[in-house]
């Protein structure tokens, strides 16, 4: 709804436009514009010499342009590619923009501009890996291209990008139509060059590991492209080649074809477009027994990949969704108050009565505007802090899979070489199992976490014997330690039934115990079971370790808050500690007042009336 405000504006600027826009028009670069028209016309992304960042310092002049001629095809085309082109490197400021297209298209009356304008904000959502959002945007397209005359090349170019898009996310059978879909088209519209429809084919068989059918795609894609040999298509026929020459075991030349793509990909897809490729690079390298030049390209493929992880894409889109929401509840907050005033101007009209019950109605509904904006700023507030959260687990997580990922790839690739020793091996192995139980370890407690958080995580409340429970974490954490500190269990009954969930308990109790071994080479571990009051149990872990540094104490259960960055672990054990704990109506802290090692205290109602939580 926001995006009415525009388009008094647009129209005002094309009235402007019409009137001083002859004087104002910069010149085009002839040449330039008329390569860029055969991009657009052809629904290229690029050329040998022309790439998707070149749009951005001529597409405001290209569009000015074709306004002025008022080429309206060309014009929504350019203003296509550019937002193509920004939201491609990062910029999701963009989709408002790329909205204002249809608004343009009702103004200049070109109703294939909406077909465009829902072209683009699909371009937008792909960027950012929103596939249904996108996928959504680009049927539309299809849908008004197909009911538009002389359409037909908006229709093929947006088969061309449903098409991969469905392949690319394993939706075949949804690939398979759109496939059939393009035949149709081709057969009906025979002057069109039918390289698409080929190349996607042999994408799809690819997939499908059918290598006669690909075999036979390859063939007819090629021959098109000698038809019309446009650059791009160089580049998707030379890239499912190579893939297509590594099927039949022919590894140089596949090595050959993406180490040629690889020379021009750098100015024309950047990281995104580089990530493939390095990864089948790498790949084929560990084939051919070449493990230093494998763990080279492993290592480019590092650095393009935290390139991609520095780029918080979703972030972005989710804070313009909150912020059209909080738009949108302002609007209804100011249609409430408009319907007010106009009870107030029509009560004053008429007999006292009316306006002595028009203001008690304004009464109410001040208050509930209130109660209304106060629920918008907690809204906020939450949608801010959700944000938040989202940015700091997607860089923690980044940073803590790293780890074992990287080893895991890199150690994988490395048993692959027959010529290293048993002793190796037995390394390798050793260290693969160890990163696969810490990758597993930390997806575990990620899951715990967000199940403990929205709820979902149910607690079955039944009465256990507390002292049987504790001894029977003593007895695990016994088998599965890895200190030589002593683990101690003290408790001022000799049996006492509470109300709990047996496991979470349990496991609240472990990860406590467990979090003290870490730091406890030496010395003593101690589980204590104290009656605080006449309804509640104090537990405590106290042990005789290297404590916990002041600076740290108050931060100690927020997420991922490590000790020490070397050790083992997520750092997300004390977060889950508080959730559970929480839950079973008891609270957790640290005991500063201990300084001999460090000290966990929390406590556990006797009773409670709840069956389940």
């Amino acid at each position: 709804m926001n995006n009415f405000r525009y388009t008094p504006v647009i129209v005002l600027f094309l009235l402007l436009y019409s009137l001083f826009g002859n004087a104002q028009t910069k010149t085009v670069n002839e040449e330039l514009r008329s390569h860029i028209e055969s991009l657009m016309d052809n629904g290229l992304r690029f050329s040998d010499t022309f790439y998707i960042k070149d749009i951005l310092p001529v597409a405001d002049e290209l569009a000015d342009y074709y306004l002025q001629e008022k080429d309206y095809k060309h014009f929504f085309l350019a203003k296509q590619m550019k937002n193509y082109a920004i939201s491609f490197f990062g910029d999701l400021n963009i989709l408002q923009e790329a909205r204002n297209l249809h608004h343009m298209a009702d103004s200049l009356k070109y109703p294939l501009g909406k077909a465009i304008a829902h072209f683009s904000v699909g371009d937008v959502y792909l960027n950012t890996q929103m596939i249904d959002e996108a996928l959504s945007e680009y049927q539309k397209a299809l849908r008004v291209a197909k009911q538009t005359a002389g359409a037909e090349w908006m229709e093929i170019n947006t088969l061309k990008l449903i098409t991969p898009t469905l392949i690319d996310n394993g939706r075949f059978e949804e690939a398979d139509k759109t496939l059939k879909e393009m035949r149709k088209f081709f057969k009906n519209n025979p002057e069109f060059n039918h390289f698409p429809l080929y190349i996607y084919e042999s994408y799809y068989h690819i997939m499908l590991f059918n290598l006669v059918q690909l075999e036979d795609a390859l063939k007819q894609a090629e021959a098109c492209y000698h038809e019309q040999p446009f650059y791009y298509h160089e580049y998707l026929l030379k890239y499912m080649q190579s893939i297509h020459a590594q099927y039949l075991g022919n590894n140089k030349r596949s090595l050959e074809l993406l180490s040629e793509l690889l020379s021009h990909s750098n100015n024309t897809f950047n990281e995104k477009g580089n990530l493939g490729i390095y990864f089948r690079i790498a790949t084929l390298y560990a084939q051919n027994n070449q493990p230093k030049e494998a763990c080279k390209t492993y290592k480019m493929l590092n650095v393009v990949l935290d390139s991609i992880s520095a780029r918080n894409y979703t972030t972005q889109v989710n804070l313009h969704k909150i912020v059209y929401q909080i738009d949108e509840l302002q609007i209804q907050n100011q249609r409430q108050w408009n319907y007010i005033l106009v009870l107030i101007i029509v009560g004053a009209v008429f007999l006292t009565i009316v306006i002595v019950i028009s203001l008690i109605h304004i009464r109410k509904a001040n208050k509930q505007l209130k109660l209304s904006e106060e629920r918008s700023l907690k809204a906020r507030k939450t949608a801010e802090m959700s944000i938040k959260n989202k940015s700091l687990l997607l860089s923690n997580m980044s940073h803590e899979i790293r780890t074992p990922l990287t080893a895991l790839s890199g150690f994988s690739g490395i048993l692959a070489d027959k010529n290293i020793d048993i002793d190796t091996q037995k390394q390798c192995y050793e260290i693969i199992e160890q990163n696969s139980e810490l990758l597993l370890k930390l997806i575990n407690d990620i899951i715990d976490m967000s199940n403990l958080e929205i709820g979902k995580m149910q607690f079955q409340i039944e009465e256990h014997e507390a002292v049987a429970l504790c001894r029977n974490v003593i007895d695990t954490v016994e088998k599965i330690k890895r200190t030589n500190a002593v683990v101690l269990f003290e408790s001022d009954f000799e049996e006492l039934y509470i109300h709990t969930d047996h496991a979470r308990f349990q496991q609240l109790l472990i990860n406590l115990i467990i979090n003290a071994t870490k730091f406890t080479p030496e010395g003593s571990i101690v589980l204590s079971m104290k009656k605080q009051s006449d309804n509640m149990v104090l537990f405590s872990v106290t042990d005789t370790g290297c404590g916990i540094a002041p600076e740290k104490q108050d931060s100690i259960f927020n997420r991922f808050e490590k000790l020490n960055e070397q050790a083992e672990g997520s750092g997300l054990g004390l977060s889950i500690c508080r959730l559970i704990i929480e839950q079973l109506k008891g609270q957790i802290w640290l005991d500063k007042s201990y300084t001999n090692g460090c000290r966990f205290c929390f406590t556990h109602p006797i009773k409670r009336k709840e069956g389940k939580v």
